[in-house]
């Protein structure tokens, strides 16, 4: 029934169909149709009652129109069920048509709109989104992949996708693409690959990640790959690791907030010979034994008020080599302000230290030589006129006077005055290392000499020197120089405690068979020199670096690191050799090796010295000290010259420019008020250049050599201590002057 209802046209001849279906002429059927049937028996009971009452005429007609009257009102009723019914089903086909038409078009929209939103979320990504068929032909292309390859989606739809990688690379892309189709695997992540080529629309190579997936189709596989260019990455990358390499060789490590080591890079590692290994972890001042310019608490509160500190600590190597650095500290903080940890950059600056320390040094011995130049002028005067004077006196006196000892100990004591002023004067000027065949013995005496008179009355100087030495060729004050610094050094290693020093000089002969325990000393004849003190010794480490330039254990200060490494090369330059033994606790022992000089000694040629004497030469001296006018007046006439004497240059200048034949030479000394001996030479020499002038000072500087060597001067000589090395000057510039 339900179904007959719901299909008319199907059942039309079913009365029962129609009266039960739900359609609006059914539905005003089953209303009406009560009505027609209750109408004719209300038709048949008026007619009854008529009939009864005798009201109406004649009863048979009125009865057939009546039931004609009902049956078609009944057929009537029934067509018109039957036509609202099939109006009312089409018009319910025709809304099910709208309805699903409707819904077909709401899919249809929301395809595109998601079309859309996928297609502009592919073209706003910021990676190249290429997808390729089974034949590895471009089908869609985005817009990071135009900049990406500088070429347009148009042009590139539809291209082989090989145009895109560099052509040494196509054949294993085709290769790895037939695998990976054949794997199953849907999807490989980004970078899985490695870093991989790609090729720009201008034949430009770039690196690229690339992430790749498949799907299949209607039967057909899709490839689809997320490429992203790296090339700026590469770039930071490579930045980094040279940033990184260049960090790793910088003199840099970083501490926490314990001290204790967190990072160690190479080039500390190499500044202080510690491994990363063994600094790692390790208390950093406990490691490199810090020494701090002031108490660490007060460091630590610099830096964490200013967030750095800089200053010069001292630090140990793993080899025990002390060594000054500039150290740079550098506070990091973590987001919350708290202390996290500290870089230190050191920088080793012990040799600037050192020659700061040399450069002071220098500039002490330079102004001792000034000082010494400046009082050894005056003091020569008062030595010359002192020791003059007496032997004026010995002279005068029987050689049994009481007094001659007396006399004689004055002489001694201002020769041995006049030869320190000299040995001062010598060490402490600068010159060339010129040398000559000299005997050691008295050399090394006068350097002991000058040594005692620098070292504390505790340390004791002891000499055994042998005898016979034979000569060597050396510079004199270079001798000095190697015996002032072997001591010095001998009593800083004693210390504060009492010790001997103690130098020993003997003749050795090397032969070949022991010329090899000493190294680089060739076999032959030698005077050994040693030097042994009783000071603390050192380990053999230390020993390895003696000679080593700025190698010093002493603190900052008391020591440049100098003095062994000058007495190795003055011993190299003496074609001589110096070795050293020393061990902790038992003193250090050195030997110099000499090479004997093949030279005869003009010093062992000389006969006794006999003074040579004048024949009435006519001198004209000048000195500003009148005393020693005077004495050299006395002095040279017993030697058998005429003496004229001045003790004012100018008055001096003006009897020789009035009278210069008077005179047969002219002595005069270098340091006068007024006019200084180079100008008073010069102006005399200008009246008469072939008189010889001889010049005498007790302190002459190279540059007066040379000038009085440019003015013609015959003769330059230190102010004696006695009159006999002025008559030997006088004697050779008349013995030239006669030949001539």
């Amino acid at each position: 029934m339900r179904n007959a209802a719901k299909n008319p046209t199907t059942n039309r001849n079913s009365r029962y169909g129609l009266i039960a279906a739900s359609g609006r002429g059914s539905v005003m059927l089953r209303r009406l149709l009560p009505v027609a049937i209750a109408l004719p028996a209300l038709l048949g009971w008026a007619w009854f009652a008529d009939e009864r009452a005798k009201i109406l005429g004649p009863r048979l007609g009125l009865g057939l129109f009546t039931l004609t009257n009902i049956v078609m009102f009944v057929v009537l009723l029934y067509a018109m069920g039957i036509w609202l019914n099939r109006a009312n089903m089409a018009r319910r086909r025709a809304g099910d048509r709208d309805l699903q038409l409707t819904a077909i078009q709401r899919a249809q929209e929301a395809l595109l709109q998601s079309q859309n939103q996928l297609q502009g979320i592919i073209h706003s990504a910021m990676d190249a989104v290429i997808t390729v068929d089974s034949e590895q032909r471009v089908m869609m292309f985005n817009t990071a992949a135009e900049r990406m390859f500088l070429c347009l989606s148009r042009e590139a739809l539809g291209q082989p996708l090989g145009r895109f990688i560099p052509e040494r690379f196509r054949a294993a892309h085709d290769r790895h693409v037939a695998h990976f189709g054949e794997t199953g695997v849907t999807s490989r992540a980004m970078g899985a690959l490695g870093t991989l080529s790609g090729l720009r629309a201008n034949g430009e190579e770039f690196p690229i990640e690339v992430s790749i997936s498949q799907i299949e189709s209607g039967g057909n596989k899709l490839y689809t790959a997320i490429v992203r260019d790296v090339t700026d990455r590469q770039r930071s990358e490579q930045s980094l690791r040279e940033q990184a390499s260049v960090l790793d060789l910088a003199q840099v490590l970083v501490r926490d907030t314990e001290d204790r080591i967190v990072l160690w890079t190479r080039g500390i590692a190499k500044l202080y010979g510690y491994s990363r290994g063994e600094a790692l972890g390790r208390y950093s001042h406990e490691l490199l034994r810090t020494e701090f310019p002031e108490p660490l608490a007060g460091i630590h509160e610099k830096l964490f008020r200013n967030g750095f500190w800089e200053g010069e600590l001292s630090h140990y190597a793993r080899n025990g080599r002390r060594m000054i650095v500039a150290s740079l500290w550098v506070l990091e903080r973590d987001h919350h302000g708290h202390p996290l940890r500290v870089l230190e950059a050191d920088t080793d600056i012990t040799e600037r230290k050192q020659m700061e320390e040399s450069l002071l040094q220098s500039q002490k011995m330079q102004a001792l030589g000034t000082l010494a130049g400046g009082i050894a002028h005056d003091f020569n005067n008062i030595l010359l006129a002192i020791t003059g004077n007496t032997r004026l006196a010995i002279e005068d006196l029987s050689p049994d006077h009481p007094v001659q000892q007396s006399l004689k100990e004055i002489v001694q004591g201002c020769t041995r005055a006049s030869a320190l002023v000299r040995q001062i004067l010598t060490f402490s000027r600068r010159q060339e290392a010129s040398r000559k065949t000299i005997d050691i013995r008295p050399v090394l005496e006068e350097g002991l000499a000058l040594l005692r008179a620098t070292l504390p009355a505790r340390v004791e100087i002891r000499k055994d020197f042998a005898d016979g030495l034979l000569p060597i060729s050396a510079n004199s004050t270079q001798i000095h120089q190697i015996i002032m610094n072997l001591g010095t050094n001998a009593a800083r290693a004693i210390g504060e405690k009492p010790g001997v020093v103690e130098f020993r000089a003997m003749t050795q002969k090397i032969h070949s068979e022991h010329a090899g325990m000493v190294d680089k000393l060739k076999p032959g004849v030698y005077v050994r020199l040693s030097a042994r003190d009783t000071g603390c010794g050192m380990d053999s480490a230390t020993l390895e670096r003696i000679f080593e330039p700025f190698f010093t254990t002493q603190p900052v200060g008391q020591g440049t690191g100098l003095g062994l490494a000058v007495v190795h090369g003055i011993m190299k330059d003496h074609g001589g050799y110096v070795s050293a033994y020393s061990e902790p606790g038992k003193g250090t022992v050195l030997n110099l090796y000499f090479p004997v000089s093949t030279e005869v000694r003009q010093e062992a040629m000389k006969t006794a010295a006999v003074v040579p004497r004048g024949s009435g030469e006519r001198l004209l001296y000048v000195d500003d000290e009148a005393t020693l006018v005077l004495l050299m007046k006395r002095s040279l006439q017993r030697l058998g010259y005429e003496v004229t004497g001045y003790s004012n240059p100018l008055e001096a200048l003006k009897i020789f420019r009035q009278q210069p034949q008077q005179f047969d030479a002219v002595i005069t000394d270098l340091s006068m008020p007024g006019m200084s001996g180079s100008d008073l030479a010069a102006q005399i020499i200008a009246i008469r250049p072939e008189i010889p002038v001889i010049m005498i000072s007790g302190y002459i500087r190279p540059e007066d050599q040379e000038r009085a060597q440019q003015l013609g001067v015959r003769e330059l000589v230190f102010k004696p201590d006695n009159v006999d090395e002025l008559a030997a000057a006088l004697h050779r510039v008349f013995s030239q002057s006669r030949v001539g």
